[in-house]
């Protein structure tokens, strides 16, 4: 490396020194310009030779900045003036050479401007803005880390999305993010119009002179008045006008009205399947009625719990037809499964649909008073316990059939029968639980002093207490058995995974399967060695995240990165820094810390914090 190109430590990490003549000249070039001056006038061609020499050594200079320059800013340090940038000393970092060599060029800070905030506390993410709205109302997405706030521009009132700004109106109101972030709503009011926006453009208006009011059409998790579909891509909403007849109103869906004005039903039963069919009841003149996807079900009484299965081809919901009885009659596409052959005297308690909506057991009681199981019409045999509705110090009975047709029951000897196994007598199975695929189940019971988990396999997991639940990853390899309370064990495929005292907060499977997610507060090294080793046995790598309390620290879903929000300094001089996996990044920002510090699914750190001039700050980081 030749001294022009060398890194020299300076006052400002990654600019090079420059030397005391200011001239740009190597010592050679000096001495040589010394020795020609009693020769000047004399050779035209010595002084272009001599000018030459000095215009290359000034560009070999600049040259070497450059390249300098572009280091610095494959590893995310600023190269120009930059307000949020806090100088390290150069005893910590003596070149930005050797910061390449910890942190990858890849690892990039991301940092933009979404918004500013006034008052002395820096806003907080999450908080809606409430309905009715004012200049400065504000509110930040937790998930998207995107801004929406109110101003105004002399007489009327703009809504800035990440600082951009949309149109103005005379009025602003229910200013929210949909759930996942992915859309920002807000009613605005013109001289003539009331407008519904979604991401700063005008998606419906209506004539304020017919009296337009919006409202949701459903549950709304956001609280907004637009109901979202799962992937959010699709919306809908309940339309009322003063020409609407009877109280009427209009479904709109993705801006489009659905049909005629209808009454609509209880709003608890409306909402979008996880494959986007619009389902909401209709109140008609003699009853209620389900819509979905446009189709009409058959006129009941009453009608409710909708529900469709893991593919999205089939939905069921419970009804009747009659206002004199008390059945519960099972509809799956709008067509009655269970008629009046299959009913008893216990018609609310004696049916069981599977998950995918494909296999139906029921019970029947005769004469005697024995009970006898069918599994899709065909009788399966005698079933043990008596009615719920008997009210009797007994045993009740409890069948359940699962995916694919498997049927869990108990039998009149106390003896669990399932798949052509007898398992064990137990006093009082409490609940049974299924794989996705239907190939594993797990049933809790009471026997003895405690609660117990028992697999397809007759093992034994307990005593939970008071009672425990049962989550399966999405492929059927592997359960877990859930105390309710905290400090009790914790199974994973039947093995013990924690021991009482862990004061572990949740456990969850990856959605693919192949992780095993622990969110703890606290937890001993050799409590987390000895998990992490039984989670190893059965094919799981366990991640360990922060607990969602937890903002100064932050876990990528795949285990390889750590991050840690590291404070240094008091007060007005504190100052921030990202630490990944031991590594201390050196950009450091002011302010009262980060919010949202967490990783998102595809490995990238995100976060909001406060920058100079009160701005808010929207920052990512990859870490590769």
């Amino acid at each position: 490396m030749n001294q022009a190109s060398k890194p020299i430590p300076s006052q400002r990490p990654g600019a090079l020194e420059v030397p005391a003549n200011h001239s740009g000249r190597s010592p050679e070039l000096m001495r040589q310009t010394t020795q020609s001056k009693g020769l000047r006038g004399k050779s035209n061609l010595l002084k272009g030779a001599l000018a030459a020499c000095f215009w290359i050594g000034f560009l070999s200079l600049g040259n070497a900045c450059q390249q300098l320059e572009g280091v610095a800013e494959s590893v995310g340090l600023p190269v120009g003036n930059d307000p949020d940038l806090v100088e390290e000393s150069p005893a910590e970092v003596d070149s930005p050479l050797e910061l390449e060599a910890e942190i990858p060029a890849a690892s990039k800070f991301k940092v933009e401007t979404i918004g500013h905030w006034s008052g002395r506390a820096f806003p907080r993410v999450g908080q809606p803005a409430g309905s009715f709205l004012k200049e400065g109302a504000y509110t930040i997405h937790p998930i998207s880390r995107s801004m929406a706030q109110l101003e105004r521009r002399g007489t009327r009132l703009v809504v800035l999305l990440n600082g951009s700004e949309g149109e103005s109106f005379l009025k602003i109101s229910s200013l929210a993010f949909s759930s996942q972030g992915k859309h920002l709503i807000y009613l605005a009011e013109t001289e003539t119009h009331l407008c519904l926006v979604m991401d700063q453009q005008i998606v419906a208006k209506y004539v304020l002179s017919s009296n337009p009011r919006i409202s949701s059409l459903g549950r709304s998790q956001d609280q907004n008045l637009v109901m979202f579909s799962e992937d959010e891509d699709q919306f809908a909403y309940l339309l009322h006008q003063d020409d609407f007849q009877g109280g009427t109103g209009q479904i709109i869906l993705n801006g489009e009205p659905v049909g005629e004005p209808i009454r609509l039903g209880d709003p608890r039963s409306s909402g979008f399947s996880p494959q986007g069919k619009l389902f909401f009841v209709e109140r008609t003149q003699n009853g209620v009625r389900y819509v979905v996807d446009g189709v009409p079900g058959p006129e009941l009484v009453w009608a409710k719990d909708l529900r469709f299965s893991p593919s999205g081809h089939k939905f069921s919901y419970l009804g009747d037809p009659r206002t004199s009885s008390s059945r519960k009659l099972i509809y799956v596409n709008h067509e009655l499964i269970n008629g009046e052959e299959f009913w008893a005297n216990d018609a609310l308690e004696g049916t069981h649909l599977s998950s995918d909506l494909d296999h139906f057991a029921h019970v029947l009681a005769n004469e005697d008073q024995s009970l006898t199981l069918y599994l899709n019409g065909q009788m399966v045999g005698e079933l043990g316990g008596i009615s719920y509705k008997a009210g009797k110090a007994k045993r009740p009975y409890l069948f359940r059939v699962g995916p694919g047709g498997v049927l869990v029951y108990q039998g009149p000897d106390g003896k669990i029968y399932a798949n052509g196994k007898v398992h064990g007598a137990m006093k009082s199975v409490q609940e049974v639980f299924f794989s996705p695929d239907g190939s594993k189940f797990v049933y809790l019971c009471q026997s003895g002093a405690g609660s117990f988990a028992i697999d397809q396999d007759e093992t034994v997991m307990g005593p939970l207490f008071p009672r425990g639940h049962v989550s399966f990853s999405s492929d059927s390899r592997h359960f877990l058995v859930l105390p309710y309370r905290r400090d009790a064990d914790v199974y994973l495929d039947g093995k013990l995974l924690t021991a009482k005292g862990g004061n572990t907060t949740t456990f969850r499977f990856s959605e693919d399967g192949k992780r095993l997610y622990m969110e703890s507060r606290l937890r001993s090294p050799q409590g987390l060695e000895a998990a992490a080793s039984v989670a190893s046995q059965v094919g799981l790598q366990m991640v360990q995240l922060p607990s969602q309390n937890d903002v100064q620290n932050a876990a990528s879903l795949d285990g390889r990165w750590k991050a840690t929000w590291e404070r240094s300094g008091h007060g007005k001089d504190a100052t921030f820094q990202v630490v990944v996996n031991g590594r201390k990044f050196r950009r450091k920002f002011i302010g009262s810390g980060a919010q949202a510090f967490r990783f998102d699914p595809d490995g990238v750190l995100r976060f909001i914090c406060p920058g100079t001039e009160n701005r808010v700050l929207r920052v990512s980081l990859r870490p590769e």
